[in-house]
């Protein structure tokens, strides 16, 4: 049998009579949206929402339970067996988590030798506390520092996940929203250390000395660009997040592990969708301004700011203020303003009563009408 259709590892007659038993509690599906459609259904306490990896090809199965039936089914796993996923739903409140990665061979080659993990948590506290500080989280430093370090390094790959416990928001939509600003800072304090030097080992170097912090922005081995530690691109919902003590499936990968020991509780403390902490409100961050009328720009206070100009408002409520001019100075048939990924690549846009669209640039302070049916965009406007 070839290695991409290797499916779950042989388990022990006694494994198997336990989960036989365990297993008849959940209900698995083969898709993801036949469990969404069965979960609407029931209603279930403490509720999650799972994935597990079937085989090396990458084929799941997906299930929603509760926790503490999932966590028992979940432990009398074999670790070979171990190969499942939280599943962050949309609308659903989550700890801020953020997923490093780096392959060594794709970056200098010094990078492995410098790397240590407490100097890259620590770097990565400090920015996401500038980010919190900067919206008006005034206990910023103090919330960070709660964080379970999750390791799945191996000699090729340097792979960590953090799960900040005090750090909640309502959607996972506003994690993407909070890593903005951390790569604005990112961009603002990290590349100018790199002009002496330029995209190079002695760059990167350079950057250590002068930062006191470990650089997140890491050269790469060919080209003059760079490789950020963090995945930017694991903030959408129906995402998968990988288990405390689940690997991938392929032969030789690693647990994502931890020094806590292996109880519901501290279990619990490792998942994205169940929190202690109270949520950090959109409407409390920089000075009660929506975070995602800032969401997908690089300089978002300059962008709030240039709204609240050309809107003529106090920035209590952008989005409001937004709804309210296009409603009474562009077209009375607009319905609503919405925040979601995009095809156009702006992610905020307002509903017409007859299916039309408008489309903003936020950078821009702009606008374009896209057609019911239509693929193209009309003109630009500008506010």
């Amino acid at each position: 049998m070839s290695n991409s259709k290797r499916t779950l590892v042989t388990i022990s007659p006694l494994e198997a009579f336990k989960l036989k038993k365990l297993r008849a509690d959940i209900e698995w599906h083969r898709k993801l949206h036949k469990c969404l459609t069965s979960s609407n259904e029931q209603t279930v306490e403490n509720e999650i929402f799972v994935s597990r990896e079937v085989n090396s090809s990458g084929a799941r199965h997906y299930a929603y339970t509760d926790i503490k039936t999932f966590f028992d089914y979940y432990s009398v796993l074999g670790s070979c067996n171990k190969t499942c996923y939280e599943i962050v739903r949309k609308n659903v409140p989550v700890k801020f988590f953020m997923d490093i990665d780096c392959q060594y061979q794709a970056v200098i080659n010094e990078f492995q030798s410098l790397v240590r993990k407490e100097a890259v948590v620590d770097s990565l506290k400090w920015y996401l506390a500038k980010a919190l500080r900067g919206m008006g989280i005034n206990d910023a430093e103090e919330i960070v520092n709660d964080v379970i370090v999750l390791d799945a390094s191996t000699g090729t790959k340097f792979s960590l996940h953090l799960v900040f416990q005090k750090v909640v928001f309502p959607s996972i939509e506003h994690c993407s929203a909070v890593l903005r600003w951390v790569v604005n800072n990112l961009y603002e304090l990290e590349y100018p250390m790199y002009e002496e030097h330029g995209v190079t080992a002695d760059g990167f170097k350079a950057a250590l000395d002068i930062n006191g912090r470990f650089p997140l922005l890491v050269p790469l081995l060919q080209g003059n660009d760079f490789h950020f530690l963090f995945d930017r691109g694991v903030y959408n919902y129906n995402q998968n997040f990988r288990m405390w003590k689940s690997k991938k499936f392929e032969l030789g990968k690693p647990p994502l592990d931890t020094n806590l020991s292996f109880t519901s509780d501290n279990f619990k403390k490792t998942l994205i969708t169940f929190h202690e902490a109270p949520l950090i409100h959109a409407c409390e961050m920089d000075r009660h301004v929506p975070m995602h009328c800032a969401a997908l720009s690089c300089e978002p206070k300059k962008v709030l700011a240039k709204w609240k100009v050309k809107l003529n408002c106090d920035g209590n409520n952008i989005t409001e203020a937004i709804y309210q001019y296009f409603k009474q100075k562009i077209n009375k048939d607009v319905t609503n303003i919405w925040y979601d990924e995009s095809p156009h690549g702006t992610g905020v846009g307002l509903n017409l009563s007859n299916g039309d669209i408008y489309l903003l640039d936020l950078d821009e302070c702009a606008y374009s009408l896209k057609r019911k049916g239509t693929d193209g965009l009309m003109e630009k406007k500008y506010i």
